[in-house]
């Protein structure tokens, strides 16, 4: 039986008629894109459904527009069950009579062929070729390409809609569009902002050109041609059917020829601003500028401390945002036992120094360990001009201290009151 399985599968392959490949360009190849059409056949022969960039699978009905070559598989399959509960595992798109991939000769007119046999068994029913019960063991036949029917229905197709006339109309329509797209993107860069800036803070006096940045002007993702749908219908001007599909897809993307804009809000060199703007500015609109308004309500500032001077008969020194320096002025040393900072309500104090002061020197840039934050503590994160000219800040320095000779305590103590407006920097 083994022999009788290998003489027959290569009889049934020796019979298979052979396709030349140079037989399956049907036409010299057109000139332009190398384009691909889905195909659907019926009683009256093959319709074009499709004009596309890529084809479809191997077993899916495409062709090549530009010599009208099948993209699907052509070649002969010698087709072979599996064992008994695993029949037609193997079978596949070509194997299975398919009249859109011309898969219509098998050998036998697509009868099983016994090539082993087993145990003959019927289950519930279940038949094998031609009525006979399954059989434990293998069949086979071979699928065939139908080139002689493919040929005559691509042809005659090929007379009324021909391919390379489709070809040259959507390589035309895509030029067109394509140079549309380009300018579309390339006017971008050609839009003016205008920018009007409504100041209300009171502290801002430039020209608004800092802002610019903040407006961010897009294109939007314009789809080019890649796969248009013919419609599947009994008339025969495909070139009229293309032509539709084409303005149908650009009445579509051409609905995108827009820019948007996105005018970013929030805090910009310490002034809160708001925009008001268009979020959008259609394509071949802005011969004028593009016009904006920047609100400015507030502004913020930090480090609000006076550069501050203070003294006695006996200690000197000052304090400003960035240090605290202190001078003995006496013959004497002078230790420095305790040091506050009055800012507006609060008292920021360092009981923890013990600087001993050398006659007649001074220390400077003097470490406080509060400092960071007195200077995070003297902000104001919302202030407009008219406030800060109407506020007072009340300032000032305690300085617990000794003369070494005197062994007595003293206290340098002062205070003031700043017009917000003079601290800001």
């Amino acid at each position: 039986m083994k022999y009788l399985f290998f003489i027959l599968t290569v009889f049934l392959v020796s019979c298979a008629p052979t396709v030349n490949p140079t037989q399956l360009s049907l036409k010299s190849p057109c000139l332009g894109s190398t384009l691909y059409s889905k195909i659907n056949r019926n009683a009256s022969g093959l319709r074009f459904l499709s004009i596309e960039e890529r084809p479809g699978g191997e077993y899916t009905p495409y062709i090549r527009l530009n010599d009208l070559r099948p993209m699907f598989s052509t070649k002969s399959v010698t087709c072979v069950t599996g064992e008994l509960g695993k029949i037609n595992k193997n079978l596949g798109e070509r194997c299975l009579p398919n009249p859109l991939i011309y898969r219509e000769k098998t050998v036998n007119g697509g009868d099983f062929v016994l090539t082993g046999v087993g145990n003959v068994l019927t289950l519930g029913g279940l038949a094998g070729p031609k009525g006979k019960p399954l059989g434990v063991g293998r069949y086979s036949y071979t699928s065939f390409f139908d080139y002689e029917n493919y040929q005559k229905d691509i042809m005659a197709l090929d007379q009324v809609a021909d391919s390379c006339q489709l070809i040259s109309l959507y390589d035309e329509k895509k030029k067109s569009f394509q140079s549309q797209i380009s300018h579309y993107k390339s006017d971008k860069d050609s839009i003016s902002i205008k920018l009007v800036v409504d100041d209300r803070s009171g502290f801002y006096s430039g020209s608004g050109e800092e802002f610019l940045p903040k407006i961010n002007i897009t294109t939007n993702d314009i789809n080019n041609f890649s796969a248009l749908n013919i419609s599947d219908s009994t008339e025969n001007n495909y070139l009229n059917r293309l032509e539709i599909a084409i303005e149908d897809f650009l009445d579509t993307e051409k609905r995108k020829f827009y820019y948007n804009v996105k005018c970013q809000n929030g805090m910009l060199n310490g002034f809160n601003y708001q925009f008001d703007c268009k979020d959008r500015i259609d394509a071949g609109m802005f011969t004028d500028s593009y016009l904006a308004k920047v609100k400015i309500y507030s502004k913020k500032f930090t480090k609000c401390i006076p550069d501050y001077y203070f003294s006695d008969k006996n200690i000197s020194g000052n304090i400003n945002r960035h240090q605290f320096n202190i001078e003995n002025n006496t013959e004497f040393f002078v230790t420095v036992e305790s040091l506050s900072i009055y800012y507006r309500d609060t008292i920021f104090t360092s009981k923890d120094v013990f600087l001993e002061l050398p006659p007649n020197s001074q220390k400077n840039n003097l470490y406080l360990s509060f400092f960071e934050e007195l200077l995070n503590f003297a902000q104001f994160s919302n202030l407009i001009k008219d406030d800060a000219e109407n506020t007072f800040v009340n300032f000032g320095v305690a300085i617990k201290y000794k003369i070494i000779n005197e062994n007595i305590e003293k206290t340098l103590f002062q205070n003031k009151k700043f017009r917000l407006i003079d601290l800001l920097q």
